[in-house]
């Protein structure tokens, strides 16, 4: 964030605090992502900032490999300082700290005095508000791959049409459908400890990923996860599968006027 003149809403009000999360703050190849998100932000007047090195992870992972102590312990700490800096929104670009603060932070009985979007729900509201428009032309043919804590993990609150909507909105771009999608998407493989316990069966379920992808004939798969992101790019490099990995806010970076 160094230059970028994002404001530090741990100091200064904001309308909107992006959560950034553990991996996308981390992760040096996925940089772009939250670079792209600030972008469009700005492109669009938005009132935003982050906390930094303030920020907490959600939670969710420790939930999921079985440490619901820890859980608590992360998901009170996130809650009480959003509801401190009195924002609107709260917006992610993690799927699965977005459906930790969905599904598993009403379980702490905080109530939260903010809502809580995915960034890919934000973007679309800033598209059908007119605040942002995408109007350069993106030549390529992509398919969506769908996350599970954006889609299963949601049950009926699953964000499947969205992201879709978004993609055939943005000139030159064609989406193809995978066989696995929506609800029955097939796993990156990465999600509930897979990467850090068995990577060798998390990378190839990504690989069998990109080929579905690959098969299908698009140029890229994009997703708005980076967990999934990660595991993809991991097991491109991993098998040498030729095809391109971005997330939801890349492609409507590309699609941004000069």
């Amino acid at each position: 964030a160094k230059g970028l003149g994002i404001k530090n809403a741990a100091k200064e009000s904001v309308d909107v605090l992006y959560h950034t999360g553990c991996l996308l703050s981390y992760e040096e190849a996925l940089k772009q992502v939250p670079l792209s998100v600030m972008k469009l932000m700005k492109a669009a007047g938005v009132d935003v900032g982050i906390i930094g090195a303030e920020e907490c992870c959600c939670g969710g992972r420790s939930y999921e490999i079985g440490y619901t102590g820890e859980f608590t312990k992360y998901a009170q700490h996130t809650m009480e300082t959003f509801n401190s800096l009195g924002m609107k929104t709260v917006v992610t670009s993690c799927s699965d700290g977005y459906a930790t603060m969905k599904n598993l932070y009403p379980k702490v009985e905080i109530e939260p005095k903010y809502e809580t979007l995915h960034f890919i729900e934000f973007l679309s509201r800033l598209i059908k508000s007119g605040k942002l428009t995408l109007t350069k032309k993106v030549p390529m043919t992509v398919t969506w791959h769908d996350p599970c804590h954006l889609g299963r993990h949601l049950g009926e609150n699953a964000l499947y049409d969205i992201p879709r909507d978004i993609l055939n909105s943005i000139d030159g771009i064609e989406l193809i459908e995978m066989k696995r999608c929506r609800e029955n998407s097939w796993c990156c493989g990465a999600g509930a400890g897979v990467s850090q316990a068995n990577p060798d069966m998390s990378v190839w379920t990504a690989g069998e990923r990109l080929k579905e992808a690959k098969s299908t004939g698009a140029q890229a798969i994009v997703t708005g996860c980076p967990w999934c992101e990660k595991n993809f790019r991991d097991a491109k490099a991993e098998y040498g599968i030729d095809i391109e990995v971005y997330d939801i806010a890349e492609i409507a970076c590309m699609a941004l006027a000069e």
